[in-house]
């Protein structure tokens, strides 16, 4: 059980991080723009 949550938990730490730099990313190409 304990490592489903950790794999869980690190998948969730690895989507916000992916998302946030996404945003970033799109952010950037806005003020490009």
């Amino acid at each position: 059980m304990r490592k489903i949550i950790g794999y869980v938990a690190a998948g969730a730490v690895l989507a916000t991080v992916s998302a946030a730099v996404i945003i970033k990313q799109k952010k950037k190409e806005i003020k490009h723009k």
